[in-house]
């Protein structure tokens, strides 16, 4: 509440907490996006926001982003506001160029800065996979500023692939040559050693985590343990590539 003299303004609470120690409450993309909402529409409720970081932090795998674009998602109908789909993007794209992508969710073809999202249809299934997630963080600032951007036919072969199921077969990131030249080539170190034992593994989003995908359920059973191995000083996680629904 704040005063003047005579008129106090009551302003509702809105709190975020976290089971780990990340960042400071204010500078959470929940509690940003949360915050714009309520100001925005003139909320007269606060909400209360509680985050399980089951999602590495500094991995380039989203959590945060995801975690901001359900909060968007969730106060949208838990404060009756009834925006658009495309409406909750573009508030979710002043706080992050990824939001969008988890707003519409599934697979997707982000382009422009990814704030531009259409939906690919293409049905993931469930495959075994591993994440290996050093302990090693790159900054995303120092990897964009190295980047250089492949040509579209790239792009275009991609998207054909991913239609025809056979995402595994083109599947890169243009990110994984600039975020070598900030790591002394952590991400090629980590690739060249499980290259001969996955169908692909590529990095993910500005890094600095790697994914493994397997040809088969057989293969994954047989190198898993091989891969927790070699990388002791990483966080090897086994994980699912699937569609969720929420």
């Amino acid at each position: 509440a704040c005063s003047n003299k005579s008129k106090f303004i009551f302003v509702p609470a809105i709190f975020v907490s976290m089971d780990k120690n990340i960042c400071h409450m204010t500078d959470n993309l929940c509690y940003k996006v949360a915050i714009y909402l309520q100001k925005k529409y003139n909320i007269k409720n606060g909400i209360k926001i509680h985050i399980k970081k089951n999602i590495p932090d500094g991995a380039g795998l989203g959590g945060g982003s995801s975690n901001a674009a359900e909060t968007l998602k969730f106060l949208n109908k838990a404060w009756n506001l009834n925006l658009s789909q495309k409406k909750l993007k573009k508030i979710g794209s002043k706080f992050g160029c990824d939001i969008p992508f988890f707003i519409e969710g599934g697979v997707c073809y982000a382009k422009n800065m990814g704030e531009k999202v259409k939906k690919i249809k293409h049905k993931l299934s469930n495959e075994d996979i591993v994440l290996i997630i050093p302990e090693k963080k790159i900054k995303t600032k120092d990897v964009y500023n190295c980047c250089i951007v492949k040509k579209e036919e790239k792009i275009r072969e991609l998207l054909k692939n991913i239609n025809c199921g056979e995402y595994k077969k083109s599947v890169f990131n243009q990110l994984e040559d600039a975020a070598n030249i900030v790591s002394d080539n952590l991400i090629s170190k980590i690739k060249n050693e499980v290259c001969n034992q996955v169908a692909q593994a590529f990095m993910t989003g500005s890094g600095s985590a790697v994914v493994c995908l397997f040809d088969n359920n057989k293969e994954f059973l047989n190198n898993k343990n091989i891969i927790q191995s070699k990388f002791k000083d990483c966080t090897v996680i086994e994980s699912k590539l699937k569609m969720y629904s929420y």
